[in-house]
């Protein structure tokens, strides 16, 4: 687990816990490793106070007495040859708070118990079997249906809401911060990871820069925002949910929606099928200007978001059989219960690529010199001024000068392969990129230069961020609940064991197995030998982010 040093070890950085290791042992018998990161372990445990001897006699499965604990080491930590900065007490204490507050009601997640020790801190949740949306969805046997997209949609924005209640902002809504409660169809979802919330009562507006800028409100980028950039973001993951997340057009996808003056059904790879109701909830959910933009709570009785209640009712049932396309035989129904076809293709094509991309990342943070990187780093940001995405070509500017000028730091594999090809010296890198399972297929994807960032600043220091880095990344604090526990989103953790691997990561939240169908353990990478033996294994765990968080 590696070696934890004094720093804030010893200090209290929780208050009012529920006890210290006696304590957290006497009502909890620890089961597998669920995930493991710089900070600690996650582990599923069983709730002995609950399930008594029924708790001791499954291990190795999950039940109502089965949480997930995140066991995190105080004070500087040394592993994998680097050291880590102290998890930060009051970035945790928030994150306790904002549980507390929330309680686990109205689909956020609950947290069960926390305990404090001299040198560790033992968080226990509630366990979400189900995984994040991406593999919850990919893992489904049929399509997703507009019905199963209503329920998520109406517990999604009932969580948003119970933080508007409390004032509380996530700040970092996504697919990957949304878990399911089982893996079966229909099942409940919690909204996860509050570590970049706020809970902190303003006047006016907030500032702080946090968040997954695919997901970020436009009012958010330009640092004045409110509660309902939680909104906007539940109306990209609505979007991401039905089309899959627009790797192959991310660029293009992120222009149409900033901007002001759009039509969402051109949104890359959107079904051309989709009720008009849900469309109605896209444009009430992403309304350019906040001002105008509806509460969580105000959209709770909308067409799209209740129609899941009522889809497989008796009456509407036969209804619908007497009257095709009428509802309760009086009006004309605008949402039907329709399969949303390729939707389970479409999330395990972007988990594959996913695989694809980190693999892409081992062997470039591995194969090359740290000046070799830094040259390639530079030449792509290069590309990403120069270059003129014919898909963005055909959008609509936004309506901001401010947004106008972003955009996300990615590039096509097609184009970090052509900046490859430029350095003779890369011809190995090359052909085993093109030993990669489905490169041919992801030549238009986008690639996310900012997860070489953390290589090429790594030897300058302690690998922590720090600076412009930290205002870059808001959630890259170890302080995290989950903190760099992240796998799906692309924060990970680099390891190194005999062959050069990317293990997927667990989460405080309770993901089910560190092997999952996220794991890679790639052996075609081999030894350095290019590099004299300068870089023989991979770099210690690395928080990455997806396209353009901060």
């Amino acid at each position: 687990m590696g070696i934890c040093f004094s720093g804030h070890s010893g200090s209290k950085l929780i208050e009012d816990t529920d006890g210290g290791a006696d304590e957290y042992h006497a009502r909890f018998s620890e089961d597998r490793v669920l995930g493991e990161g710089e900070f600690g372990v996650v582990t599923l445990v069983h709730d002995m106070r609950g399930g008594g001897e029924r708790a001791l006699n499954t291990i190795g499965a999950t039940n109502e007495s089965s949480m997930a604990c995140k066991t995190l080491r105080k004070g500087v930590v040394f592993k994998d040859n680097t050291l880590y900065a102290p998890v930060k007490g009051e970035v945790l204490q928030r994150e306790v708070n904002i549980l507390r507050k929330l309680n686990g009601e109205n689909y956020c997640l609950k947290m069960v118990a926390v305990y404090e020790t001299s040198r560790l801190i033992y968080l226990v949740t509630e366990f979400c079997a189900g995984g994040e949306t991406f593999q919850y969805i990919s893992r489904q046997e049929e399509d997703l249906r507009t019905d199963d997209v209503s329920r998520i949609a109406f517990q999604l924005l009932s969580a948003v809401n119970h933080c508007e209640k409390h004032h509380v902002i996530h700040r970092d809504i996504k697919p990957e911060n949304i878990m399911m409660v089982t893996p079966a169809p229909g099942s409940d979802l919690r909204l996860i990871d509050f570590g970049s919330g706020t809970d902190q009562v303003v006047e006016d507006v907030h500032t702080t820069f946090a968040g997954s800028a695919f997901y970020i409100s436009p009012e958010l980028f330009q640092r004045t925002y409110n509660e309902k950039t939680d909104v906007w973001s539940a109306g990209v993951c609505l979007y991401v949910i039905v089309a899959g997340y627009p790797a192959n057009m991310l660029q293009r996808a992120f222009n149409m929606l900033q901007t002001n003056d759009r039509d969402l059904k051109k949104l890359p790879n959107m079904p051309d099928d989709m009720p008009d109701s849900y469309y109605d909830l896209l444009n009430e959910l992403l309304v350019y200007r906040y001002k105008k933009r509806k509460y969580a709570g105000e959209l709770l009785n909308q067409d799209f978001v209740q129609f899941h209640k009522n889809a497989f009712s008796v009456e509407n049932i036969l209804a619908e059989a007497a009257n095709p396309g009428l509802v309760d035989g009086s009006k004309k129904s605008r949402t039907q219960s329709i399969a949303i076809r390729g939707s389970v293709g479409r999330h395990s094509l972007f988990l594959d690529y996913q695989k694809f991309e980190r693999s892409l990342t081992t062997l470039l943070a591995t194969l090359m010199t740290k000046k070799e990187l830094e040259e390639f780093v530079s030449t792509a940001q290069e590309s990403l001024k120069t270059e003129k995405n014919e898909e963005e070509e055909s959008v609509v500017p936004p309506v901001t000068e401010h947004v106008e000028k972003k955009s996300l730091e990615i590039i096509k594999v097609s184009k970090m392969k052509e900046i490859l090809r430029g350095k003779e010296n890369n011809k190995q890198i090359l052909e085993m990129i093109d030993k990669l399972p489905g490169v041919k297929m992801y030549d238009s994807f986008a690639y996310d230069t900012a997860l070489l960032h953390y290589f090429v600043s790594a030897d300058k220091g302690r690998r922590t961020q720090s600076g412009s880095n930290t205002a870059r990344s808001m959630r890259l604090s170890g302080g995290s609940l989950r903190g760099s526990f992240r796998s799906a989103s692309m924060r990970g953790s680099f390891r190194s064991k005999g062959r050069f691997s990317l293990k997927r990561s667990g989460s405080f939240s309770g993901r089910a197995g560190a092997k999952g169908p996220f794991a890679t353990d790639n052996g075609s990478a081999g030894s350095n030998s290019r590099n004299g033996g300068k870089r023989s294994s991979v770099p210690a765990p690395v928080a990455l982010r997806r396209a353009g968080s901060r």
